[in-house]
C-alpha cells in the first residue's frame, strides 16, 4: 500500500473512530503523531501553542546534527584512506 493510500485510510478511520487517541486508539495516535511531525517541520514559531511542537522540532534538529557528524566522520575516514593509498603508491 502506498503512503498516500495509507494516509487516506488513516484519515477515513479518524473520521469514524469512536475510541479516538485519548481513548487509546493506536491508529488515531499515529495520525496525530504524523500531523505533529509535519507541523513541527514547517513551524518557525518560538512560542508555538501546538503541544510538543518545539520538542519535536528540537529532536529533529538533534538527529540532523547527529547525522551530519556521522557523515563528516565518514568523509574524514575516506579522505584519510585515500591519502594513505596515495602515499603507498609513490
Amino acid at each position: 500500500m502506498s503512503n498516500c493510500a495509507k494516509m487516506k485510510a488513516y484519515l477515513k478511520h479518524g473520521a469514524t473512530c469512536t475510541t479516538k487517541s485519548s481513548g487509546g486508539c493506536k491508529i488515531c495516535k499515529r495520525i496525530w503523531a504524523l500531523l505533529l511531525r509535519i507541523h513541527a517541520n514547517k513551524c518557525k514559531s518560538s512560542r508555538c501553542p501546538i503541544p510538543q511542537c518545539i520538542a519535536i522540532r528540537e529532536r529533529v534538529r538533534q538527529l540532523q546534527k547527529q547525522q551530519q557528524a556521522m557523515d563528516d566522520r565518514r568523509r574524514q575516514e575516506m579522505n584519510r584512506h585515500y591519502r594513505m593509498r596515495m602515499v603507498e603508491g609513490r
